[in-house]
């Protein structure tokens, strides 16, 4: 504790510490000093931004205990238009499901073929689709993710 001669501690923000002495079984002596700042009062003039966010909570608090919290809360529960929950259970005559859409529908000059590769001595089937163009133009092969039809 180079800093600390005579055991007189320097000021922090203008603050002179609290001393603590702590005696250990090895018979040394130990200083901690703790340093707070002194909390902001009601009556202080204002001359930061910690009082102007006090003054902010105490108008806070005067407007939230001037009012009736509960009949602010039914007054716009009430205003609310939407009154049918969305987890409610809808009539079997009213739903409407999309079929899903065939490869044949998606793709409609298009077969799904295998190719057989060799890797590392194994025998792997790779799936593409082999897709016609129009106008005679040939084909062209993709690689199919669709796993089995």
């Amino acid at each position: 504790m180079a800093g600390f001669q005579n055991n007189v501690l320097p000021q922090v923000n203008g603050q002179i510490p609290i001393v603590r002495r702590v005696q250990h079984r090895a018979r040394r002596t130990v200083i901690q000093a703790i340093s707070a700042p002194q909390r902001p009062s009601e009556t202080a003039e204002p001359s930061g931004d910690s009082i102007r966010l006090l003054d902010v909570d105490n108008a806070e608090r005067a407007r939230l205990e001037s009012t009736d919290a509960f009949s602010e809360l039914v007054a716009l529960s009430r205003n609310n238009v939407q009154k049918q929950s969305v987890n409610r259970r809808q009539k079997e005559e009213n739903l409407n499901f999309r079929q899903n859409p065939t490869f044949e529908d998606c793709f409609p000059n298009s077969a799904k073929q295998y190719v057989l590769v060799e890797h590392n001595g194994t025998s792997l089937q790779v799936p593409f689709r082999r897709v016609t163009l129009d106008g005679g133009s040939g084909h062209f092969d993709i690689y199919d993710t669709s796993g089995p039809q």
